[in-house]
Parts: structure tokens; sequence; C-alpha cells
């Protein structure tokens, strides 16, 4: 089998630990730079949340119905969930076809052979390991029982998602419309709550005008309760424990606490060594990992407690007409 002889490195890792950073960092080394040649961008929010540009992976995840080969049931590791997996992907005939796609598409585009990528579920991207003479897989794995990292992922999950404004009807409609339809909510009962609220409305004020029309014949407590416990699904052991596995691939988990937040030089030289390629020194690297977890610790810090009274503000200007 023809296979593509540029190495290939997916970040694997649960929402609001960095994963989309750190695979642009790793996109600026010389072993992985000199593939896209600057094609590879990376733009950060006013959230500090980044969006790294997609290569070959991201188009065929969205263009093509690949994803059939994906295994619906949750990852769990175990030899069973692979067994499952293989099977179904064994009961296609076009594998080859899909290995096709991806060969035309970077010999046709510079865009297409950036060889860094980010993904929530790199198990199933297993499926491509054989495309390419090297794939390595990096989970950011966070240890649930470290206080410290476990505050500052809480505060990425709420700063980066639900804090996150809508400053025009627009961005708000982007988002309310298809929230409203899953939900299976009126629209134009939850903008009246909307309505009430005063400032800008932000993600949390939006989920919380939902749930009090969803759950209108119960207290507006109770809808409290319910965004709450949508917002802490984020880091619940499922979510954690998913990245905590290893893949039947050449793969690496590396701590998210020592890596981000204690800035342990040698968690990075430890993943460097894997990838096989040239860490920056200490200085560099340190100016670069301050740079973007400044804008994640301190006073940028945002709490439950900060979300729980938001939420609790919103209900008084709802109910108080």
């Amino acid at each position: 089998m023809e296979k593509i002889d540029i190495p290939q490195v997916i970040i694997s890792y649960a929402g609001g630990l960095g994963g989309e950073w750190l695979a642009y960092q790793i996109g600026q080394h010389d072993k992985y730079y000199q593939y896209h040649d600057g094609e590879l961008e990376g733009v950060q929010n006013e959230y500090n949340r980044w969006r790294i540009t997609p290569s070959w992976r991201g188009t065929m995840n969205d263009d093509s119905d690949v994803q059939k080969n994906w295994l619906e049931k949750e990852f769990d590791g175990s030899p069973e969930w692979w067994y499952n997996k293989n099977k179904l992907e064994q009961s296609f005939d076009d594998k080859e076809q899909y290995y096709q796609q991806v060969r035309d598409m970077v010999a046709k585009k510079k865009r297409y052979q950036i060889p860094v990528h980010r993904s929530h579920e790199a198990w199933q991207d297993l499926y491509w390991q054989d495309l390419f003479n090297e794939f390595k897989v990096v989970t950011v794995h966070i240890n649930k029982d470290d206080a410290t990292a476990m505050h500052v992922l809480q505060s990425n999950i709420i700063k980066k998602i639900w804090w996150q404004e809508f400053r025009t009807l627009e961005d708000l409609n982007d988002e309310l419309v298809d929230k409203c339809r899953k939900h299976k909510v009126d629209y134009d009962a939850v903008m009246t709550v909307i309505n009430r609220f005063s400032g800008y409305t932000n993600y949390t004020d939006m989920m919380l005008a939902i749930n009090m029309i969803k759950h209108h014949d119960k207290s507006p407590g109770h809808a409290v309760d319910v965004v709450y416990q949508q917002i802490a699904e984020r880091w619940n052991d499922y979510n954690i424990e998913q990245h905590s596995h290893k893949l039947p691939c050449d793969h690496l988990i590396v701590n998210y606490g020592s890596l981000f937040v204690n800035r342990d030089y040698n968690e990075y030289k430890r993943m460097c060594e894997f990838l096989e390629m040239e860490p920056w020194n200490k200085d560099k690297w340190l100016a670069v990992l301050d740079e973007y977890m400044g804008e994640d610790l301190g006073t940028n810090m945002i709490t439950i407690n900060n979300v729980s009274d938001r939420m609790w503000l919103r209900v008084s200007e709802a109910i108080d007409e």
C-alpha cells in the first residue's frame, strides 16, 4: 500500500485542556514546520480559546461520510471496544477509497500537508494510521485528584465556552436556533426571557433561558441546577477517564498539571523525545507557555460560584417584570 511520508501527530484531549494550542506549538517545531511552511495558523479569541487551521483530517470528517466507520459506543479502552471497532471497519470495503482521497488532497494543496491535528476522540483517528509512515498520538490527561489543575480546567471550560458573549443578535441566533430545536423549546418564548436580561447575553444566560422555558412547570432554581449539571458534565469522570486509556498505536500520555500548570520542562522534553523532535530551549518554551497560561490563571480565572451568581442575577431579572 502506498503510504504518505509526512509525519502525523494527533493531539487528543478533553475540552479545556489546551490541546489546540499545544498542536499549534508542536507545528512550529522544525520537524513539523517544514511540511506546512506557515499554512498552520493559530487564532485566539478574547477568552484565550484557540482555533487552528484544519488539514486533510478536518476535510475528511466534514465533507465525506468516513465517520460511518466510527463506533458509536462510548470509548472505554477495553479489548471488546477495539474488537467491535475493527469489526465495523472491516464491514466496509471502501477504506482504500478514503485513503486515496487523502493522498489526492495532500498532493494537490499545501494546506493538506499540515501534519498536526487536534481531536477529542483520537481513538477514532486510528482509522488513518496505516496510511502514513509515521503516525503518533499525544493525549493530554488530567489527574482528577490534582485540585489545582482541576480548578484551572473548570475555569477554562466556563470561560472559553460558557462565558462567551453574543455581541449581536445574529451571533446569538447562530447558537439559539439550533439549541431551541435540540431542546424542543419555542424560540420566541426563550427570547422573551432573554430580552429581560441586562447587558450582553452569554452562553450561560442562553442555556438558563432555554431551561427556564423547558422546565417552566418547576421553580427557576431547577433551571439553575440543570445548567450547573450541564457545565459540570464537561469535567466529570467519564470525560477525564476517556483520555487516560492507552491506545494501540504509537501513543504518549502527558500530564496537564505537569506540562501546563507546574511548567515542568522535563514533561515537555519527554513529549519532544516521543515525537522525535528537537525541543526548544527552556527559556523559549517557558516564555511561550507563560504567555498562554497567563490568560488562564490568576485574576482571569472564573469559578462555578461566579456562574451561580450570574444565573441567580438573571433569574431575578427574568421574574421581576
